[in-house]
């Protein structure tokens, strides 16, 4: 459990990856976009009037370990595919050795020799 800030704006800016053979390329929108029809006049509509969607106190539950999990890619919709690998440890994402990373290349690298040892 973690206290954090609830009732910020949600950041739903699309995030793009795409993947080749040799390299993951990432991109993301910086700031809100404005409507089709030019700048909006009057209240700015990120912003809620509710009280509760107020910045606040409260707390986050989830699981203490870091995750690393890996989809199958070239699909359509893949995070709502089972992931094909999944390491979960304590510090798995710490940087700048990142575990989770040495173990997903040593992992393929015993795929690979299993591979190789089929007739």
């Amino acid at each position: 459990m973690e206290p954090t800030v609830g009732g910020l704006p949600t950041n739903n800016r699309p995030v793009v990856a795409e993947a080749s053979d040799t390299d993951i390329r990432v991109g993301a929108q910086q700031g809100h976009p404005l409507p089709q029809d030019g700048p909006a006049s009057g209240p700015d509509p990120t912003q809620s009037q509710d009280p509760k969607s107020q910045p606040h106190p409260q707390a986050d539950v989830g699981a203490a370990d870091d995750m690393f999990v890996v989809y199958q890619g070239h699909v359509d919709h893949p995070l709502e595919q089972p992931s094909v690998w999944r390491y979960s440890a304590s510090a798995a994402l710490h940087s700048p050795d990142v575990p989770a990373v040495e173990k997903f290349r040593k992992a393929i690298e015993e795929a690979e020799k299993q591979q190789k040892a089929k007739p």
